[in-house]
């Protein structure tokens, strides 16, 4: 467990505009951003659909997500994650659409606005990822 206050106290000392989830800090030296998650916060249904949620992001991206560690505030845990810290806007759907799609996404609804897209994978069968919601899904498993 990391220490609570070192912890919240970096985190103020360095805070970033907040996302939905998380507060967030950077740490320039290393040139990545730090989050703080309050698991009671979450927006997928537990902590494992969470950190499933960061490592599918790893493999099938190629992200750089981190998992730094836990600790306790008020009785509520915390999941401390990072990232490279990336300067820049954040995409606009239709850009985020196309990337998805050029990656291999198929978009079961083109024309619509739902976000839920289909990979199918060879190791993992088809997993449905919604950016909107940040959450995956597998459809069915792999008969690998």
């Amino acid at each position: 467990m990391l220490n609570a206050e070192g912890v919240r106290s970096y985190m103020d000392q360095h805070k970033m505009q907040r996302g939905s989830e998380h507060r967030v800090a950077d740490v320039i030296d290393a040139g990545r951003a730090l989050k703080d998650l309050d698991a009671h916060a979450i927006a997928t249904e537990s902590i494992y659909d969470y950190i499933t949620d960061q490592q599918l992001a790893n493999h099938l991206f190629g992200d750089d997500i981190r998992i730094e560690g836990f600790y306790q505030h008020l009785g509520r845990l915390h999941v401390i994650t990072s990232q490279p810290y990336v300067n820049g806007p954040h995409p606009t759907w239709p850009q985020l659409k196309a990337g998805l799609v050029n990656q291999g996404f198929i978009d079961p609804s083109p024309y619509g606005q739902s976000g839920s897209f289909i990979l199918p994978h060879p190791d993992l069968g088809e997993v449905e990822m919604n950016p909107r919601a940040n959450q995956w899904h597998w459809l069915c498993q792999s008969t690998r």
